[in-house]
């Protein structure tokens, strides 16, 4: 059903039978006011257009309508892409619609995040690969991991790829939250065949 808001209606009553004078009293005469406009006589009145007000559009979700499809994965590698080539190379011929971007500083990945934050939200997927430390940045992968807290809801699954996990959990014995340190291919392979496969959405 359709409303509508009518901003202003004058109607005027025609009639076949006479009616006496003052019957129908108006606060004004109906001849000769030229603020008054003429309607035309018609067996199906409509209304002006100048005096129908459509309602506005509501937002209202339709239950039927389909989804917007997610975007496909991605997973984000804050490091140089010379890295590891092998590793890229599996991760591309293991995961086909995987898309993977390289960011090489700290400054650079929050730079990314910060422009890309919509997008990212519609990912079915999202990982991020980092370095435990960043020296010209005097960052670390505790950085890494606040940055994305801060930017994102939930927590987003983060592979710090590094030569020596021992090393680093020396240094850090309680990383934070969703992340999981490495130093060999195998293992990070894993790392992202398993959270590509987790029925659980970003």
């Amino acid at each position: 059903m359709i409303t509508y808001q009518i901003k202003k209606i004058i109607l005027i009553l025609f009639s076949d039978e006479p009616k006496p004078r003052g019957v129908f009293p108006l606060p004004y005469p109906l001849v000769d006011d030229p603020e008054l406009p003429v309607l035309p006589v018609s067996p199906k009145f409509n209304f002006p257009p100048s005096l129908i007000t459509p309602p506005a559009t509501r937002g209202t979700p339709n239950p039927t309508a389909p989804k917007v499809p997610k975007l496909k994965p991605m997973l984000l590698w804050i490091d140089s892409a010379d890295h590891d080539k092998k590793a890229t190379e599996e991760i591309r011929k293991n995961h086909a619609t995987l898309e993977i971007n390289f960011v090489s500083t700290f400054h650079d990945a929050e730079t990314y995040l910060n422009t890309n934050l919509h997008e990212i939200g519609e990912r079915k997927k999202f990982i991020v690969i980092c370095r435990s430390y960043y020296p010209p940045e005097s960052k670390s992968f505790t950085d890494v991991a606040q940055l994305f807290q801060k930017c994102t809801s939930g927590i987003v699954p983060l592979a710090v790829y590094t030569r020596s996990r021992t090393n680093v959990l020396e240094r850090t014995p309680n990383p934070p939250q969703g992340v999981e340190i490495f130093d060999t291919r195998k293992d990070l392979l894993a790392f992202i065949e398993h959270h590509l496969n987790d029925t659980v959405l970003f």
